[in-house]
């Protein structure tokens, strides 16, 4: 759809019409700490609201999605430091909308992240550097395909999210954002 959404948080806008069904923001926002409200608006009409607790010093993605009945706030924390042994560390969001099944994440054909739920994040698995990876997303439940991205790149000592979005009416996306 071209649905627009925007976002505000302790009522300033850190997220500003953009398109609702695959929308991955590649900026971080500074904020206060504390007790703040979140209003996601689509095509300018609130469709969601809710408080998120911030602490000081934590970096944090704040998701929006649509579990088929009413829009749903996540407040996901981040974890950007590398890993102890210079490997790669990949994480899964699941922030498809309209299906709310959970989905498995799999590397080269072999699980790093299973039963992730729409509007969780998974724990960061660790990889070995290198080229021409393989990730598989299916559903948890069928062990149906969803998505499929070859040739993914992985750098010693990066940081990486896997965004899946979409779903419902719109095709399923996936995003790799290295964090760090």
């Amino acid at each position: 759809s071209g649905a627009l959404v925007s976002m505000t948080v302790g009522g300033s806008e850190i997220v500003t019409r953009r398109s609702a069904r695959s929308f991955i923001a590649d900026t971080y926002t500074t904020r206060a700490s504390g007790a703040v409200a979140v209003v996601v608006y689509v095509d300018n009409v609130a469709v969601g609201s809710g408080m998120v607790t911030l602490e000081p010093g934590h970096d944090y993605t704040l998701l929006a999605w649509d579990a088929g009945t009413s829009v749903q706030i996540s407040l996901v924390a981040d974890d950007n430091r590398p890993s102890a042994t210079h490997r790669a560390r990949v994480r899964l969001i699941n922030a498809m909308s309209g299906s709310v099944v959970p989905v498995t994440l799999s590397v080269n054909y072999s699980p790093i992240a299973e039963y992730i739920e729409a509007g969780t994040v998974s724990i960061a698995a660790e990889l070995d550097a290198g080229t021409d990876y393989q990730f598989d997303v299916t559903n948890a439940q069928t062990l149906a395909p969803l998505l499929t991205r070859e040739s993914v790149t992985l750098l010693a000592d990066g940081v990486y999210t896997f965004f899946l979005a979409g779903g419902g009416t719109s095709t399923i996306t996936a995003t790799l954002r290295k964090d760090r």
